[in-house]
């Protein structure tokens, strides 16, 4: 989580490397090292460095042994890989002389660097999932709620409007709704949203079928209490841990559910990452030995992490009984 959080802040190779392009570092194994001259970054408010970093103007490889010389008059004397020489201030790069970049996942085909992208890429990933799950109990709690307590015709029209979206195979429900809405940040929670509220709807309906026939819900509609009093004070706060553990495992889901969309191009602006584009991007570079961890990184974070969401979930469950 913390990964997503600063991911501009703690990825290696000072996070340009996540989104800069250099193609005579394309496809490189894992734990290279280069040396690399960067030139000053302009201004940027804290929020861009948090979110979007701050690419730099222009980037040269230099030579493996004696990649720089110290001139005269603060300057650099720089030995280019392609055996040019070029002049520039200290005042003009990044750092007072040229740094070594360790690529400790290799790079990909446009000479990116992939530890940065997977760690960029876990906060899109992570924060679609997140978001999805928030506005996800948000509409199957009220709704689950609303059907549970009142019955009748508002118990009819929701089981019906959810019977509707569970008859339709969900991950083709998701394609569908980012195929005609486009792909983006905000597309991939809206259709991941739509797909996922039935689950939670439909346990908060059949709990609150079963808690509204207890006796202290009972003895509250006899002293007059509200319909919304009993609702939020005395039935939906039983309700907590059922949807507690719900959540956890449909957050797994809104991570399949990420990777899949991003995988068919459903996803992320490029060159924004995700773990479904990143998985994307080494598909066709998985019979290559220099391309293999560009397809098994991503991979496995999204398979720790949902095995350890779905092992966080079960133990919960234990507990709470």
């Amino acid at each position: 989580m913390s990964w997503a959080t600063l991911g501009y802040w703690i990825a290696p190779d000072n996070t340009f490397l996540a989104a800069q392009q250099i193609p005579s570092l394309a496809q490189k194994p894992p734990f290279f090292t280069t040396y690399l001259a960067v030139e000053k970054k302009q201004k940027s408010s804290l929020l861009k460095i948090l979110w979007k970093g701050k690419p730099p103007s222009e980037i040269w490889v230099l030579k493996p042994n004696h990649p720089y010389k110290d001139l005269h008059n603060d300057t650099l004397l720089l030995f280019l890989n392609d055996g040019s020489l070029l002049k520039k201030t200290k005042n003009e790069l990044e750092h007072s002389k040229p740094v070594s970049f360790t690529f400790y996942l290799g790079s990909d085909p446009l000479g990116r660097d992939i530890l940065s992208r997977l760690i960029i890429g876990t906060r899109y990933s992570l924060g679609i999932a997140i978001i999805s799950i928030l506005i996800t109990l948000f509409i199957g709690v009220s709704l689950g709620l609303i059907a549970g307590y009142f019955e009748g015709i508002y118990d009819f029209l929701i089981s019906w409007l959810m019977n509707v979206f569970w008859a339709l195979p969900s991950t083709l429900l998701a394609i569908a709704i980012a195929f005609v809405i486009g792909k983006g940040f905000f597309t991939l929670v809206v259709a991941i949203s739509a797909v996922l509220w039935i689950d939670i709807a439909r346990l908060v309906r059949l709990e609150t079928l079963r808690l509204k026939e207890n006796e202290y819900i009972k003895a509250a509609k006899a002293l007059g209490y509200s319909h919304w009093r009993i609702i939020f004070l005395h039935i939906f706060p039983n309700l907590i841990t059922p949807i507690l553990v719900m959540s956890f495992s449909t957050f797994t889901t809104a991570l399949i559910l990420e990777g899949s969309l991003s995988f068919l191009g459903l996803g992320v602006t490029p060159p924004a990452p995700s773990w479904g584009t990143l998985i994307f991007d080494g598909f066709y570079y998985i019979a290559l030995s220099s391309g293999k961890w560009l397809l098994f990184a991503p991979t496995i974070c999204l398979i720790l992490t949902v095995l350890s969401m779905q092992y966080f979930a079960s133990q919960w469950n234990k507990n709470s009984k």
